[in-house]
């Protein structure tokens, strides 16, 4: 018995046949700044990665008659913290690489995300399964 990407579609009702995931290193300043409107201080982001607890406290609270950049900037930030709560969990479960935040520049279901949710998963049940392993992370709501 094994989990498939229709089980995934199933599931979490996520794409299984837009265009692939696939990720390219930025500045994660320069990032941040273009489809956040804020770069977090440095000691909120480690090697690329932004601070969940950041994402939280800066766009908890949607300002009142907010502009349409702002109500993008609190989507995306919103986006990228449920995507690092599911799909892209780490062991600690506090940060979020920023390059994700690329795939988040349109805000229309484009992408496939129900393939890279079981890719992952699946990178991390390997990793997961060795004798040092301490956790495992990854979509577990598959499982």
């Amino acid at each position: 018995m094994t989990i498939t990407l229709q089980d995934v579609s199933i599931l979490l009702g996520l794409l299984i046949e837009d265009r692939a995931v696939t990720g390219r290193f930025e500045d994660p300043g320069h990032l941040c700044q273009q489809l956040l409107g804020r770069i977090p201080p440095n000691n909120q982001m480690r090697g690329g990665a932004i601070e969940m607890g950041w994402l939280r406290q800066q766009f908890m609270v949607v300002p009142r008659r907010a502009s349409g950049d702002i109500l993008s900037y609190h989507a995306r930030a919103y986006l990228l913290y449920v995507l690092g709560c599911t799909i892209f969990c780490n062991s600690t479960g506090s940060h979020i690489h920023s390059s994700y935040l690329r795939l988040l520049e349109r805000l229309e279901p484009i992408y496939s995300w129900g393939s890279v949710a079981l890719a992952t998963l699946y990178e991390s049940l390997t990793k997961g399964c060795m004798k040092k392993a301490k956790t495992i992370t990854g979509c577990l709501t598959l499982l």
